[in-house]
């Protein structure tokens, strides 16, 4: 079932604790529904932490019985705590139980379970906690007789289904059994809606501008067919109106029925309502679980074994072939969905490993791949007029939303029907106490015996009995104290005897290592001495064993998990061949104080794998030559890092990396990265690599972190070049003289009649009346004595727009532009990749995500430090296969777009995915998907790219185009909303580009 709502407004992040209704303000089911998930998710959290997960002693779904000396468990009807989810399994109350008393669990007839599969052999039985919701088509009681039968709230149902599986398989371990799909979708809003508003009931139909519309766009698996862990067949649908429109076969309303949308059967009371309770994922084998019918219109004749009927928009089945999917059938509004379309067309499709559908108001993509999907996973994302606009990018690579399953293991059942209760580590996990209950077997603590009489024994029992008549004066306390002391207090660690055997290390089998003191002594040595094996910890000075390596030391270092803080760069050179590993996020290496943590400077290899590096201060130096990285690494010939999460801090300009890996032109090298997760600062750049001889990117994440609270427009106003370019967004452009000789079409026309009939033109968003009466106050008394003056007071006003909030106050129009400016400041890198110096023979940049840089991926070799240039040229350039998201703020950087390459001899880009985020204030700031430049070589193929939002395509400008025989080519690249799809001289072959 699913709740006619307008949004779905929790968000567990926020940590909000309350919603409190204001007087005389409008209360939406939002507010209402939003309340109700708040109280739900803390008392869940607050049950996490004191329960957990299992079966409570009194009423749990676990019976003990204990009368044969031995904990005989079975199951029962009760309750269970699942991840802090209380459930009740119960009978189905139609059902004829077998057990008289009505206490003993029997599979076949559970309540929240139809039709469950019969189980085969010895099998794992788990239980599957969930939700769904229930409306008035299932629960009549749910309409108020009172108001005529009116249908007012919905419900939720917490399920409780216990289900089996094969013995070979964990129930609880997400490979075998995710809790929720982890499907990626994107939802772009590529065309307008001109359905009636579901937010105005009192609106017959509402007629819009550009006709974004109103409503809840919902997007869910229908249904996922599987070949062992992997999907093969996924089914899905969307609706516009959340699903939620949804009635009685036979009783739906005039107008219900129509061949533009799509329906599905589905089953209602007769049938036990088993599709709505056959949701998620189903381990038994040989199990089909039931699923609604989806038709493309209203058929003449319903399916058999329904009673509910369902509207969509659209339905699209997808089959798995290999490793890509393929198209199996489905509808959008009545318009059949085909790859072999347009792609600009209302229905076309693209598949592969991701899936994307142009639906008649939304382009909706899926990285299906090899994720996990579960019959149930949906999306949800509210559309509105007032905000949204065509572009927008309404869902980024984003996961699914619900429905989340919890599993609880409960044990093995042979096919004998034999019950074998979960070894589980946790102490009474399937009978718990309650908490004024809790007695001594409930911690699990037990008195061993010892002796021979297996009687509880005492400290006096003991002694008695290993002492016999040694023991004197048997009623007397202090002589067992003094025979303790004797016994225990006078051994030491350097008295007790090390017991030697072939199963210790090499170290404590030397002759001088005697006492259990002298092992510990050499083991703490071993830690921190100058070997090739050296364990960390996060302790004081813990980086003294490093330093303390001699030159030219080989080492494998390992860091245990924890903190390790650094006041200063720590600085590794002139070693040998380094290999440091951690255990992964669990390792963080911190300094605050600096660009660059860790430095390896000269060492002959550098291997860094799985540990967290994280620096908190730019410089200011703007020039790549100077940037030091989180983690930085210089004149190592071969470099290594794979899996490590890297983390720069934000600035107002260009002034660290996460990453820089750096060798001189004569002394260049290797370089492997692969895996990493790198978080980069406002203004930052990702990656650096400054002259590798050959570099291999891979399946990296480089995604922009949230701008800190303290990193306001304000501060950012404090640096003069982003105040120069914030300045030029309300004054540029500038017309002094010869006004009839250039052309001033659009242009603001300052012509100030009462400051000596000065005159000139300007770019600004604000009116020109705003403008004279600002200039007028900055000027005052002032001659002014030339249109120059006349600007320079200008700038100077535009200036103190920025930098005086009391002035800014007194003019309405310059105020607000300046919020929508601040309202228009994300956070943005500065680049994700950049690999750049004098030399690089081979270059490969695959599989990369970068979210929210303003330029992709930058390759340019070049010497600009050189008065008169040599021509360098990289060798083989490989991009493939990345996926860019920029983000292009109205105060943008110069250097922007998705990937720029520069001289190099053979090139190829292919199959990268290119998105442009802009903001109303950036909507005329040129960018391209596809820039080369330079010198090239006579192989450069630009070729299967997609780019949306980008002014042109791709561009290649050859500085040099007399090589003779060359294969320059530009083909088969998809630019949405692009000006110039491609820009290119004649000698480039172009074909098949579409914008």
């Amino acid at each position: 079932m699913k709740t006619e709502r307008s949004r779905n407004s929790f968000d567990a992040l926020k940590r909000y604790s309350g919603v409190y209704q204001q007087m005389g303000r409008m209360f939406t089911d939002s507010d209402w529904n939003e309340l109700t998930d708040m109280a739900k998710h803390r008392l869940a959290e607050a049950r996490t932490d004191v329960i957990g997960s299992g079966s409570p002693r009194d009423r749990g779904i676990m019976k003990v019985d204990s009368s044969s000396g031995t904990d005989v468990y079975s199951l029962q009807w009760g309750y269970a705590y699942v991840d802090g989810i209380i459930a009740q399994l119960r009978p189905d109350l139609t059902a004829t139980l077998t057990d008289p008393n009505g206490e003993a669990f029997e599979y076949d007839s559970q309540a929240d379970f139809p039709a469950p599969p019969s189980p085969v052999g010895d099998h794992t039985l788990y239980l599957d906690v969930w939700e769904r919701t229930v409306l008035s088509l299932e629960d009549d009681a749910l309409r108020d007789p009172g108001l005529r039968g009116a249908d007012t709230c919905t419900r939720t149902q917490t399920m409780a289904q216990v289900k089996w599986c094969s013995t070979t398989l964990n129930p609880e371990d997400p490979a075998d059994n995710p809790p929720i799909g982890n499907a990626e979708l994107t939802l772009e809003l590529t065309e307008g809606s001109s359905e009636i508003d579901p937010c105005d009931p009192c609106a017959n139909e509402v007629v819009l501008q550009d006709k974004v519309g109103n409503y809840l766009f919902r997007v869910e698996v229908h249904s996922v067919e599987y070949s062992g862990s992997n999907p093969t067949q996924v089914v899905l649908k969307w609706s516009r109106e959340n699903g939620a429109e949804q009635h009685v076969i036979g009783d739906e309303p005039v107008g219900f029925a129509s061949e533009n949308w799509a329906y599905e059967f589905y089953s209602g009371e007769t049938e036990a309502f088993a599709s709505e309770k056959h949701l998620g994922r189903h381990l038994a084998s040989g199990f089909s679980p039931t699923v609604g019918v989806l038709e493309k219109g209203y058929p003449d004749s319903v399916p058999a074994n329904t009673s509910l009927v369902r509207r969509w928009d659209g339905y699209c089945v997808l089959n798995k072939v290999g490793l890509n999917w393929q198209l199996g059938g489905g509808s959008d509004r009545g318009v059949d969905l085909s790859t072999t379309s347009d792609v600009t067309d209302h229905g076309h499709l693209t598949v592969g490993a991701t899936v994307t559908i142009k639906l008649d108001a939304i382009t909706l993509q899926i990285a299906l791949a090899a994720n996990q999907l579960l019959a149930g996973d949906f999306w949800a994302k509210e559309v509105r007029q007032a905000v949204n606009q065509l572009g927008d990018i309404l869902l980024s690579a984003e996961r699914p939303q619900g429905i989340t399953h919890h599993y609880l293991t409960l044990g093995m059942m042979t096919a004998s029907g034999d019950f074998t209760l979960h070894a589980s580590d946790h102490c009474k996990r399937y009978s718990f106490p309650p908490l004024t209950d809790i007695r001594a077997s409930d911690v699990c603590y037990e008195v061993l015996a010892c002796g021979d009489t297996g009687e509880q024994t005492t400290v006096r029992r003991l002694l008695e009995e290993r002492l016999g008549a040694d023991f004197p004066n048997p009623g007397v306390a202090t002589q067992v104290s003094t025979i303790l002391d004797a016994l225990l207090c006078q051994h030491s660690a350097a008295t007790l005897p090390l017991l030697k055997n072939q199963a210790l290390c090499t170290t404590l089998k030397d002759d001088s290592i005697q006492s259990v003191q002298d092992a510990l002594n050499a083991l703490c040595t071993l830690k921190a001495s100058g070997c090739c094996s050296i364990t960390i910890y996060p302790e004081a000075n813990w980086q003294d064993a490093i330093l303390a390596l001699p030159q030219e030391q080989d080492a494998n270092i390992c860091f245990r998990p924890g903190d390790y803080y650094l006041d200063d760069t720590l600085l590794i050179e002139n070693k040998g061949h380094l290999k440091i590993s951690g255990a992964g996020a669990g390792t963080r290496i911190i300094c605050s104080s600096r660009e660059a943590a860790l430095h390896f400077s000269n060492c002959s290899s550098i291997s860094v794998a799985a540990i967290s590096v994280e620096a908190g201060a730019v410089g200011h130096n703007d020039q790549h030559e100077y940037l030091y990285g989180a983690l930085t690494i210089s004149g190592c010939e071969k470099v290594t890092i794979d899996h490590v999460a890297l983390k720069c801090t934000a600035g107002t300009r260009l002034g660290a990396t996460c990453l820089t890996v750096s060798n001189s032109r004569r002394r260049s090298g290797t370089l492997s990265v692969t895996g990493c997760d790198l978080s980069v600062g406002h203004k930052q750049t990702g990656m650096l690599l400054l002259n590798m001889q050959q570099s291999f990117v891979q399946n990296n994440s480089i995604k922009v972190r949230q701008k800190p609270a303290s990193l306001t427009l304000e501060r950012q106003l404090v640096d003069t070049k982003f105040a120069a370019n914030a300045r030029k967004l309300l004054i540029n452009n500038a017309v002094i003289r010869n006004f009839e000789d250039v052309s001033t079409a659009g242009m603001k026309n300052l012509h100030m009649s009462s400051l000596n009939n000065r005159q000139i033109y300007i770019n600004s968003p604000v009116s020109s009346n705003d403008w004279r009466n600002a200039i007028s106050q900055q000027a005052g008394d002032t001659n002014v004595a030339s249109n120059q003056h006349l600007l320079s007071i200008a700038r100077n006003t535009a200036r103190r727009v920025l930098t005086d909030r009391s002035f800014r106050l007194e003019y309405k129009p310059f105020n607000d532009w300046f919020e929508v400016l601040r309202d228009q400041n994300p956070a943005c890198a500065h680049a994700g990749i950049v690999c750049a110096g004098q030399v690089a023979s081979d270059i490969q940049i695959l599989n990369n995500f970068i979210k929210g840089a303003q330029e992709g991926i930058h390759v340019g070799v070049s010497d600009r430090s050189l008065k008169k240039r040599r021509e360098f040229t990289a060798g083989r350039v490989l991009i493939s296969a990345n996926n860019i998201n920029l983000i292009v703020p109205p105060i943008a950087e110069r250097r922007r777009g998705g990937i720029f390459v520069g001289n190099c001899n053979n090139l190829t880009i292919q199959d990268n995915q290119i998105l442009a985020q802009r903001f109303p204030l950036s909507r005329n700031i040129v960018l391209e998907g596809v820039r080369v430049y330079g010198h090239l070589g006579r192989m450069m193929m630009v070729r299967q790219n997609y780019m949306t939002h980008c002014n042109t395509g791709v561009r290649i400008k050859p500085l040099d185009t007399d090589k003779g025989s060359v294969q320059w080519l530009v083909s088969d690249n998809m630019m949405v909303n692009a000006n110039l799809p491609v820009d290119a001289p004649s000698i480039v072959q172009k074909f098949n580009n579409r914008a």
